[in-house]
């Protein structure tokens, strides 16, 4: 059995830790200042960004982007 090694591309690597930081810059903000300035639908934005951005490409995912 073989064992398919994960593409990594070097984008999707380099934008985790710019949305790391950035999460950690919305956890930071006091509570009271949230929400006049949207910053709990920016934490969830990076969250959501950061879990796309861990979890593996698959090859037919691969292949439809090269496709476009």
């Amino acid at each position: 059995m073989l064992m398919q090694v994960p593409v990594v591309d070097p984008e999707r690597k380099n934008l985790i830790p710019h949305f790391e930081k950035k999460l950690a810059y919305f956890r930071r903000i006091a509570p009271y200042r949230r929400e006049e300035q949207a910053d709990d639908e920016g934490e969830a934005t990076c969250r959501l960004m950061l879990a796309e951005l861990r979890a593996p490409k698959s090859n037919q995912e691969d292949a439809a982007s090269d496709v476009m």
